[in-house]
């Protein structure tokens, strides 16, 4: 049985035996969707594929979790010794000539560029804050155990760290790959001649997006609103924060790391936005499926798994579709997508009247300072488009320091703007509206 859930068709499982089989098959085949009910254990399950994949799910609005399945770029997958494959409807064992089809294919294959090993470096490269952030839920570690959790992530073998653990996990990355760092630039007038900012980012790969992020929020706010509904000021943006996060994930984690010449680029204009990176469109994606949320296979799995694990990729072939709605939701026209061989090119149109420099809303003030926006205003506004941020995220992001981040959260609650939904451990953050 399948149910058609936004334009994407998705295979109703009934129980846990069902399960592992289709995953398998959908990883060794063209992907496919699931949808299982809450009472199964998907997270314990996926963890017993061999080899590890980034598989992803969410939880919907009734008791169920939709889960989406890439094409695998480590075929053959297996689960309980056993490797599956689709035939018509069904997931069936694979045959000895289809396992040996696919692992000759595996040899012939040449290995990813973020599996290649990044000699020279070990955990004492590793950068404090991330290394805090993977590990929060279970406390200090030793060396053993912290390569053993990253030889479970694909981040490690044989004791050896790859060229994704340096990229996501490295203070000093861009000594060895300079190609990490990403650059923006904010344009004043329509010459495009005269700059009102622009940066350069490096570091881990988490460190590049949140620095982005932040430009992009500090070039592109317009001001704040009040109202009678709301006496606390609401800032105002050019773009939806959403559409712009999920945008910014995409292009890092989609880009072709191989490829020294390019990188990540952020350009606000006057009255559209662009986010461009290095790479084509990969694993048979067009413009069309793209849009449409299609799945693909991933150019760099392990670092997409790793961004899966902390929280800043929900689902995989979802963020075009978030992208979308929440340019619609905003009255934005809709945004376009461009792509040759070399790059990928994500372009945001601002809506009619509501450019940089002028704000047309009775209730907007004119943000010329934006320096001064206030540290609950930045934290609503992070939590609202990371909801599983960390606090080292908010310290990153705001500058604060632990016990200034820790007092802001506390207030905040208290004011009922903010709530923890879940545990400390595997919970997210709900910015409550006014």
């Amino acid at each position: 049985m399948k149910e058609d859930i936004n334009g994407k068709a998705y295979r109703n499982i009934a129980s846990k035996e069902q399960f592992l089989p289709f995953v398998c098959a959908y990883l060794n085949g063209d992907g496919g969707n699931i949808v299982i009910g809450t009472g199964v254990d998907v997270a314990k399950l996926l963890a017993s594929i061999t080899p590890h994949a980034p598989v992803f799910f969410r939880k919907g609005d009734g008791e169920f979790y939709f889960v989406d399945v890439p094409s695998g770029n480590d075929k053959p997958y297996s689960c309980d010794g056993r490797f599956y494959v689709m035939r018509g409807d069904r997931a069936v064992p694979a045959s000895a000539d289809e396992i040996k089809d696919m692992l000759l294919a595996a040899q012939v294959s040449p290995l990813r560029w973020e599996r290649w090993f990044s000699d020279g470096i070990g955990i004492e490269n590793f950068d404090g804050d991330e290394l805090q952030c993977l590990f929060a839920d279970e406390g200090r570690h030793s060396s053993s155990e912290i390569v053993e959790r990253l030889e479970r992530m694909g981040l490690s073998r044989q004791g050896r760290f790859t060229n994704a653990t340096d990229v996501l996990l490295c203070k000093d990355v861009a000594a060895r790959h300079p190609q990490i760092r990403a650059r923006a630039i904010a344009c004043m007038d329509k010459t495009d001649d005269v700059y009102q900012g622009h940066a350069t980012f490096e570091g881990p790969l988490l460190k590049v997006f949140n620095g982005l992020n932040h430009f992009v929020m500090e070039h592109t706010r317009l001001g704040e609103r009040f109202s009678d509904e709301n006496p606390a000021r609401e800032a105002i943006y050019q773009y939806p924060l959403k559409a712009i996060r999920e945008g910014l994930i995409n292009a890092l984690v989609h880009r072709d790391y191989e490829a020294y010449e390019g990188t990540v680029n952020v350009e606000i204009h006057k009255d559209h936005l662009v986010i461009s990176n290095t790479g084509g469109l990969y694993g048979g994606m067009t413009i069309e499926r793209l849009k449409a949320g299609h799945l693909s296979a991933f150019r760099n799995p392990d670092m997409a798994n790793y961004l899966n694990v902390r929280g800043f990729m929900e689902m995989t072939g979802r963020g075009s579709v978030l992208i979308q709605e929440s340019c619609r939701a905003n009255g934005l026209p809709e945004p376009q997508w461009t792509a040759d061989e070399n790059s990928v090119t994500l372009t945001f149109t601002a809506k009619s009247g509501m450019s940089r420099q002028v704000a047309q809303d009775g209730g907007v003030e004119k943000g010329k300072e934006k320096s001064k926006e206030k540290s609950k205003e930045k934290i609503l506004a992070l939590l609202s488009v990371n909801p599983h941020a960390t606090t080292a995220d908010l310290i990153a992001e705001t500058g604060l320091s632990v016990s200034g981040v820790e007092k802001n959260i506390r207030e905040l609650k208290a004011a009922g703007r903010l709530r923890r939904v879940g545990p400390d451990k595997g919970g997210h953050w709900e910015v409550v509206e006014p």
